[in-house]
């Protein structure tokens, strides 16, 4: 009997992770055979709030076996938690994420959902978004006016749902789901005296992610104060990842309890902080790592949308207690090609007489908004480790020092203004160092993801008919050659993603940058080693056979070029590179998203993340 192509382990496995759900159900009606191999694999995740009719339901509780992930909660009428457990058992369920949907008519309350997750022991990871959402939308317009026994009345029922809703949380994560690893609790009102039994829930579980917002005032310093206390008095957690979200909690300065429970985490491996972050934060951020409290610590994710001058000192001094040592620092790595410091006196108490034993470590990984003073004292004490950096909103100097001065960076995400640095000093420096060094080649780069914005600076629309807008054309010209001569310099870039700022003015076109008539891609012949070339959100980037041409003679290891759209322009674009250079694919991104190639079936194989 001849081996079916499909019975080879992983052959199966490796080509539907290609497919969209479109392209799976066509294959499931190929054949009897294909709809045994493809059946798996189409229900493997589910969207139940898309499964209302009743014929929906029925297939949705014949394939549950193939259930992997689980978005939703399936729409049965007078549901209960034991015929839940008696009708849909999810052997092989992995995932669960529950965000309530306000258009959706079939909405059970959060006890109930809880409830019925209580016996689904595969779940490695759950999603829960709005804990303590109350939906009272059954009143009318006329009972808008209550009395106060009715509010009175209306007040005790939300503080007794939310007690059982905290109560059904906390039994399910530690009793019900042995096999968590990944908890995130997304869009959930703060509210301090359930805080510390959440942390307690999930105090086993590695990855924990929290997204608290604050809609209500009626928080007082007391209940503050006591959250705090009894966080405090826990024991260490064995949390290796957390991620802190409180982008909606401004105004409630000192009363989230961001030390408490940062401090109550000594194991962290990568701490991700998002939203609005205050001088606060980061000043008890800061005590932490010069207390040495995160040993293990490796990935930083401060994700903000906020800068004032005083943030600085403390991104410094945390970069410092997170790093290494100086003996460590001239031991692991070779700082010759580092940039000079005009001020290394700022820098000098760093591990100069601690032993390797006090010595932060260095990060591997690392998000956050610097400036140029940071930003060297980033590149100082993690030039040996960091090899993934994202810098938000980082001038062209910020840009060149950091390549300059991270050998082992090997990704890099930056958005990048073209305006000019304040310190006029460091831009002379670094503009000397591009012009007189010919290669970067020591420079281990892969992946470069820039994001360019026209902010600080003017494009004049038509010719300029003064001598300051002469001036200021200049000044655009050469910060734009300034960028285009650093990205020259990075020999060893595979993949190089360029994305215009469309946030700015409709009348600074950003686009035409990328067009080899402006003269600016000559400087990028030197990149012998790129092999993915995307243009992001560039709808007036017209590529024609001029720029085909170019790429087939100056880069012989491109294999691939993405694009937002092609219009006429980029058709011929396309057509020429197909003569020149057949096996270079080059593919829209509309195109690809409408065809179903997307990654969201690749990462079917990864590990959920947090």
């Amino acid at each position: 009997m001849a081996l079916h192509p499909f019975d080879i382990p992983h052959i199966l496995e490796n080509v539907s992770q290609y497919l969209s759900s479109h392209e799976l159900v066509q294959c499931v009606l190929v054949c009897k055979d294909w709809s045994q191999y493809f059946t798996s694999f189409l229900w493997q995740e589910v969207d139940a709030w898309q499964i209302s009719t009743e014929v929906q339901l029925t297939a949705l509780h014949r394939h549950q076996v193939h259930v992997h992930t689980l978005n939703g909660f399936p729409h049965v009428k007078g549901i209960s938690a034991e015929t839940f457990h008696q009708s849909w058992p999810f052997p092989n369920l992995r995932k669960v994420v529950y965000r309530p949907r306000k258009a959706s008519h079939f909405r059970p309350s959060m006890t109930l959902v809880l409830q019925c997750l209580s016996h689904l022991e595969s779940v490695e990871t759950l999603e829960l978004g709005e804990l303590f959402k109350i939906n009272n939308s059954s009143g009318s317009k006329k009972d808008t006016k209550k009395s106060v026994f009715a509010a009175i009345s209306d007040s005790k029922n939300i503080l007794k749902e939310r007690a059982e809703v905290c109560n059904e949380l906390f039994n399910l994560l530690t009793k019900s789901l042995p096999k968590l690893k990944n908890f995130s609790l997304l869009r959930t009102e703060f509210y301090p005296e359930f805080i510390p039994r959440i942390l307690e829930a999930c105090w086993d579980c590695p990855n924990v992610s929290f997204e608290f917002i604050r809609t209500r005032l009626d928080m007082t310093p007391f209940q503050a104060e006591a959250t705090m206390r009894v966080i405090e008095d826990m024991p260490p957690a064995n949390i290796e990842r957390l991620h802190l979200s409180c982008g909606k909690m401004t105004g409630f300065f000192g009363m989230f309890p961001f030390l408490e429970i940062l401090r109550a985490c000594p194991d962290l491996e990568e701490l991700k902080i998002t939203g609005k972050t205050q001088s606060y934060d980061l000043r008890s951020l800061r005590e932490l790592f010069k207390e040495k409290h995160f040993a293990r610590l490796k990935h930083l994710h401060l994700d903000t949308y906020d800068w004032v001058d005083s943030h600085e000192p403390f991104l410094i001094d945390l970069f410092k207690f997170s790093g290494q040592c100086s003996s460590c620092r001239s031991s692991s790595s070779n700082n010759d090609h580092i940039l000079s410091r005009d001020n290394d006196e700022n820098y000098d108490s760093c591990g100069e007489t601690k032993d390797c034993e006090n010595c932060g470590g260095g990060l591997e990984s690392l998000t956050a908004l610097t400036r140029v003073a940071s930003t060297r004292a980033l590149v100082e004490y993690h030039s040996a480790t960091l090899t993934k950096l994202k810098l938000e909103d980082c001038s062209i100097e910020v840009l060149s020092i950091v390549l300059n001065g991270l050998p082992n960076l090997k990704a890099l995400e930056a958005y990048v203004y073209l305006g000019k640095d304040a310190e006029e000093q460091v831009d002379e420096l670094i503009v000397d160092s591009v012009e007189s060094s010919p290669s970067w080649a020591w420079c281990g780069l892969k992946t470069l993801t820039l994001q360019i914005s026209s902010s600080g600076i003017k494009f004049p629309k038509h010719l300029p008919s003064n001598i300051d807008s002469w001036t200021e054309l200049l000044e655009a010209e050469s910060r734009l050659k300034l960028l285009f001569s650093i990205l020259g310099k990075l020999e060893q870039v595979e993949k190089l993603f360029l994305r215009p700022d469309q946030d700015e003015d409709k009348s600074v076109d950003l686009a035409e940058i990328f067009l080899l008539r402006r003269g600016l891609l000559q400087r990028l012949k030197s990149l012998k080693q790129l092999e993915e070339l995307r243009f992001g959100d560039a709808s007036s980037l017209d590529l024609g056979e001029c720029e085909a041409r170019w790429f087939a003679e100056n880069w012989p290891s491109l294999k691939a070029i993405t694009q937002d759209y092609f219009d006429e322009a980029g058709i011929a674009f396309k057509e020429k590179m197909a003569i020149l250079r057949p096996r270079v694919i080059v593919s829209s991104w509309f195109d690809s998203k409408a065809k179903g190639n997307t990654k969201v079936k690749r990462e079917r194989k990864k590990a959920p993340a947090m």
